[in-house]
């Protein structure tokens, strides 16, 4: 390395809205790099907010997620020294510098750069961990001084006044009697952490890029809060038995209880804050990239023309018996392609969607009663928020069991609704767009609507494909929906004056 600092070097500095490539110059020109030919580029534009969603999707997505600066391909075959503070480095790109010596850049977290493609070439890459420990020190200052009043009780000693009481008085003022919160466990909220734990402070943590090197640095379980597969002995994350069928193992996360329905709209709110939760921490994975395990799922014109053509072959002879079901279904098929034609139209993006959201499919702390994660993941696919959103409230929302007969006991619950919603949105609202939240109500009824055609139209093909119990099963299930379906378009404005509020 002592190359660097006594032959001049061609450098390449690649700056961005936050840190600007005139800010690099200076700092590299003031460093004891010995500087020659200095190139200097713009990673986009100087727009933050758009500056933001790119760096989003670096942190969350590696270096590959977001294309390099312009120009870079042009003048990084002759760079012996890269300066950069976002602006990605993936390997294709270090493929491309045969004469590259050091990689910096100037920030803490290394998620925009190929570390193994630099370290396969003998590049080391050398990053700046700011002020992160300053500014654990100051957090935890600002603790002390709002539980013992530190700050407040010294301005008021120097007006003469002696406070004989706070405005946190009837509060418990030792820190160690509270549990502190953090949202965000990278450098800062890591030091911060161990501060407190070491001053026997209680701490609970949520980041949306965790890791489990993170969380155990913040001393938190990292096996428990998602499902952690075990690897085989040859490293894989799944075994082929003999038969040719595929296993997954995964660590038991014990003291927890999935509930086949919920046992009261608190426990309902809990299982939308776990979905919520799910979109939100995947909402920037490129959700084109997903194989789609069972093609046209939620796809429901084309589920309404599967339903047509089980009318056109009738093979089990059952038409007779569901002309009300097939006239309230028809009366509804302009309905079909109102989120699909959204999506089409751009207006709704595409997500990473669960496609399973049922009460069971959620863990639930016994202690606590909190949502711990969200289990079953094989159906995980592109769709649309409003899939999984809809497909929670078609069963949660309801106060009867999917194939309840008796009609009379089988109403869609604005009060439910409102108790998922507020846990989805909760912690989904700002992954979501607006259009996005506004639909809703819609992504309810559809999936409700679906799902219930879907019923019927296994009814007329003989019920091959959904379990059935006797004859007029699904039949029986397919009026439930349909029922629920008209409740949900009596109570629409209710509904939307809900979601609406979170806008």
């Amino acid at each position: 390395m002592k190359e660097l600092t006594q032959k001049p070097q061609n450098i390449v500095l690649v700056g961005d809205a936050f840190v600007s490539p005139d800010t690099m110059e200076q700092a590299v020109q003031q460093s004891a790099l010995c500087c020659g030919r200095i190139t200097k580029l713009m990673w986009g534009g100087s727009d933050k907010q758009e500056f933001t969603s790119r760096q989003l999707k670096l942190e969350r997505n590696g270096p590959e997620a977001v294309p390099y600066a312009d120009g870079l391909d042009e003048v990084i075959g002759e760079a012996e020294v890269l300066l950069v503070h976002f602006n990605p480095v993936p390997c294709a790109l270090i493929e491309k510098a045969p004469n590259l010596k050091v990689i910096l850049t100037c920030r803490g977290g290394m998620e925009h750069i190929d570390l193994a493609a630099a370290s396969e070439r003998n590049i080391p890459v050398l990053n700046v961990i700011r002020n992160a420990e300053p500014v654990a020190d100051f957090a935890l200052g600002m603790m002390l001084d709002l539980t013992r009043d530190i700050a407040l009780s010294h301005r008021k000693m120097r007006e003469g006044v002696w406070m004989k009481s706070f405005y946190n008085s009837d509060h418990l003022m030792t820190l160690s009697s509270h549990t502190v919160a953090l949202a965000g466990i990278g450098n800062v909220g890591s030091a911060l952490a161990r501060r407190l734990l070491a001053l026997g402070v209680p701490v609970i943590a949520y980041d949306a890029y965790t890791s489990p090197e993170k969380l155990e640095k913040a001393g938190k379980d990292p096996k428990r809060g998602t499902l952690t597969v075990l690897k085989t002995n040859d490293g894989k994350d799944y075994y082929i038995d003999s038969e040719g069928n595929y296993w997954r193992s995964t660590i038991n996360l014990e003291n927890t209880t999935a509930y086949d329905f919920a046992e009261s709209p608190e426990m309902l709110k809990k299982s939308g804050a776990a979905f919520g939760a799910f979109q939100n921490m995947l909402s920037d994975y490129p959700a084109e990239t997903l194989h789609e395990v069972i093609p046209h799922f939620h796809d429901t014109p084309a589920r309404f023309e599967q339903l047509m053509q089980a009318v056109r072959e009738n093979k089990a002879g059952r038409l007779k018996n569901v002309a009300a079901e097939l006239e309230f279904a028809k009366a509804r098929e302009t309905d079909c392609g109102l989120l699909m034609n959204l999506l089409e139209e751009g207006k709704l993006p595409l997500k990473v969607t669960h496609n399973d959201t049922k009460m069971s499919n959620v863990l639930i702390d016994n202690a606590t009663g909190d949502a711990v994660c969200v289990i079953d993941l094989d159906t995980v696919m592109p769709g649309l928020a409003a899939f999984d959103f809809g497909d929670s409230i078609r069963a949660g929302a309801s106060t009867g069991a999917e194939d309840e007969t008796d009609l009379t006991k089988v109403h869609f619950s604005v009060p439910l609704f409102k108790a998922y919603t507020e846990g989805f949105l909760g912690e989904a609202g700002k992954a979501l767009t607006e259009t996005e939240i506004r639909t809703l109500p819609d992504g309810a009824k559809l999936m409700t609507f679906e799902v219930g055609i879907r019923f019927l139209a296994d009814y007329l093909n003989g019920d091959v494909y959904f379990k059935t119990k006797y004859p007029q099963h699904n039949l029986d299930r397919a009026r439930n929906q349909f029922h629920l379906v008209a409740e949900m378009e009596a109570k629409r404005d209710e509904t939307q004056a809900v979601v609406d509020a979170y806008l």
